[in-house]
């Protein structure tokens, strides 16, 4: 899906941000056909929150092709919740459900580091956000999930740019853009979903503790 400053195909309605966020580190339940994309997204837990709480969902969003369309909803029980406008950061944020997710957050008047593994696709995202919502509020820069020296860098840059992080939200995912039934799969894909899915995920988490304020 090329990506373009106004594309008509990412949108999220309705989306609130005034859910209550008292986790700090986020991931995606992702599940992916030809047709349709969906994810939750759930807070990671931790120490301080209540056990009860840990796998509430945030949001519920949903992409359907060819014709892509966004649906967020957002409830929480929390207490004691931050106060906005939040330092977001959102891996794998140059396209689609991320690209799409951080335009909601910036509308709600946060700021936004955006992340993927292409110089080209970050570049492009940037521009065309900060051309949208100013460039005191946006930032990028490339990391691959994956490689553990680029997430420290990620953190790094986040903690330059923007001192401290308030939401980390673990976007990036990978399908290897098959979706060939498992018995099909090549070593490469294989490797390639579970490094970033799951290897990415867990390097992330890792990190993440150097910059949540």
């Amino acid at each position: 899906m090329a990506l373009t400053c106004h594309s008509p195909q990412l949108s999220i309605s309705p989306f609130s941000r005034s859910t209550q966020f008292n986790s700090r580190c986020y991931t995606f339940i992702t599940h992916t056909s030809p047709t349709v994309t969906s994810r939750r997204i759930i807070p990671i837990p931790n120490n301080n929150n209540n056990n009860n709480n840990n796998n509430k969902t945030l949001f519920t969003l949903s992409l359907t092709k060819p014709t892509p369309s966004f649906s967020v909803t957002a409830s929480s029980n929390n207490t004691q919740p931050m106060l906005p406008p939040y330092n977001v950061l959102i891996t794998g944020s140059t396209k689609g459900i991320g690209f799409a997710l951080a335009k909601e957050f910036l509308k709600a008047g946060d700021n936004v580091l955006v992340c993927s593994r292409s110089d080209k696709r970050v570049e492009t995202a940037v521009k065309c956000l900060r051309e949208e919502f100013g460039e005191q509020h946006v930032w990028g820069t490339t990391c691959d999930v994956k490689n553990g020296e680029d997430v420290k860098k990620l953190v790094s840059f986040a903690k330059e740019n923007l001192k401290y992080i308030d939401i980390w939200i673990n976007n990036a995912g990978s399908n290897a853009y098959s979706y060939k039934p498992l018995a099909e799969a090549s070593d490469e894909d294989l490797i390639e979903v579970v490094t970033t899915n799951t290897l990415g995920l867990m390097i992330c988490c890792r990190e993440v503790k150097y910059i949540l304020m």
